[in-house]
């Protein structure tokens, strides 16, 4: 079971559980914003793709934050922003490189698995 889901379905987290979400968090929260960033300082170039991409990117970044928040100070308020966040950016995410690799005619674009 991946350690969000268990975090989240579990009353009991361990020390471990958290400092290893944190980490996690933290590395995806760096890698979205490097995409994030990428995109900006390209943005004279960007297309209504790449301007999707972007703000879906920004949604993931935020939902990253979120969830290094949880890490520092778990509770049921913090998981519950991190949650509806993440679901949000998630679908987004989704959408927009579906729609882009659909238009592109390609297959297998580069979604997340929401875990739910």
């Amino acid at each position: 079971m991946p350690i969000a889901a268990r975090l989240a379905s579990s009353s009991t987290a361990t020390e471990g559980d958290v400092n290893q979400l944190a980490l996690i968090a933290q590395e995806l929260h760096d890698a979205f914003d490097t995409i994030h960033s990428d995109l900006a300082d390209n943005n004279s170039d960007l297309s209504n793709g790449a301007v999707e991409v972007f703000t879906a990117s920004g949604e993931l970044w935020d939902a990253m934050y979120d969830l290094v928040s949880y890490a520092g100070t778990p509770n049921p308020k913090t998981l519950a922003a991190f949650s509806t966040q993440y679901r949000r950016a998630v679908t987004d995410w989704n959408q927009v490189v579906t729609d882009l690799w659909s238009s592109a005619k390609e297959s297998g674009p580069p979604t997340i698995d929401s875990g739910t």
